[in-house]
């Protein structure tokens, strides 16, 4: 029986960004078997340009507008909170609106699914390059081989897996891996009060640690991002979140060990040190940073269970036609 997959879509206010992204899950050599359109409340018409591009009329894509931005990481809660509540899928496939999978991405891991299927994985992760320079590889995983990130690898599996196209991973993004039903059955869904960085890593960290995962070669992704902004150049108010968020993760989610821990908090000093350099210790990034270790020590991330919808219906026909009605029909392609 073909192993099903649920596509979890987190978006916000990248409207264009979002409809190539939905158009290249239509147009996967292997169809999932739905995708799962959380909007973090957009502002920028993003319900209206999904009706004009005929996406909302498309049967495997389920549209979920939440009241508020919850982040990126409240998205993937709730997110997969619905899709595995309501959905029979063994898979559960995650991405923001700027990954673009190219046409064999889901077929490769599913195949990748079959040939490790000795070790039962539990993670299975794209190949993510950046969309504007193809071997320009980014959003790299944590590999499991020899390093400080964990148990290592047994040798002989090592050189197993590597056979097929795949390399052992203590952690990844969420540009594109694959959760399978099991893990969630076992370690529960990401922390959605982290509103954004870290959730991934955090969660697929507490994953692998007991489990095995891997990133496929053969499946590619195009992350349209920027990979030329460093963490330490973010404005205050974001790299708030990366202070505090690790805080969170080494205090409270167990999903290293002590050592891992320890490599963690020395990596964030040291950007840290970095960030108030580059804003030249400037009152809100002293700020921001007093705030933020501040709550990652005294404080713990916020349940979002409240917000999460009851149901996940299909966006009905009056609620197409009315969102259509605002717009101009356009003719929708696929590339």
């Amino acid at each position: 029986m073909a192993e099903r997959v649920a596509v979890v879509v987190v978006t916000y206010n990248r409207k264009a960004l979002l409809v190539e992204c939905l158009e290249a899950l239509l147009s996967q050599t292997l169809a999932p078997e739905r995708i799962l359109v959380i909007d973090n409340a957009a502002t920028d018409g993003t319900p209206e340009l999904l009706a004009q591009a005929g996406l909302l009329n498309e049967p495997s894509i389920w549209y979920q507008r939440l009241d508020e931005n919850l982040g990126g990481a409240g998205g993937f809660e709730i997110g997969m909170r619905l899709a595995y509540s309501h959905l029979d899928c063994d898979w559960f496939w995650l991405m923001d609106d700027d990954t673009i999978p190219t046409p064999t991405a889901l077929e490769e891991l599913l195949a990748a699914s079959r040939s490790l299927a000795r070790w039962n994985p539990a993670v299975l992760a794209s190949r993510v390059e950046y969309w504007a320079e193809p071997n320009n590889i980014c959003n790299l995983p944590r590999f499991r081989v020899n390093s400080p990130w964990g148990k290592n690898e047994p040798p002989e599996r090592l050189v197993a897996v590597a056979a097929t196209g795949s390399l052992p991973i203590r952690n990844v993004t969420f540009v594109a891996p694959m959760i399978s039903r099991a893990a969630v059955e076992t370690y529960g869904f990401p922390v959605g009060g982290y509103f954004i960085y870290a959730d991934d890593i955090e969660y697929t960290g507490r994953v692998l640690k007991r489990e095995f995962g891997a990133m496929v070669l053969a499946s590619v992704v195009r992350h349209k991002t920027n990979p030329a902004v460093l963490p330490h150049q973010t404005p205050p108010a974001r790299f708030f979140y990366h202070v505090r968020n690790t805080i969170w993760m080494i205090r409270v989610s167990g999903a290293y060990s002590r050592s891992e821990d320890f490599v963690f908090l020395m990596h964030t000093a040291a950007i840290t040190m970095h960030f108030l350099v580059a804003h030249r210790f400037s009152w809100r990034s002293v700020r921001a940073i007093a705030s933020a270790v501040s709550q990652g020590l005294f404080r713990k991330p916020p349940s979002i269970l409240s917000k999460v919808p009851n149901t996940v219906p299909p966006v009905s026909a009056s609620s197409v036609e009315t969102i259509s009605s605002k717009a101009s029909p356009v003719r929708r392609t696929v590339s």
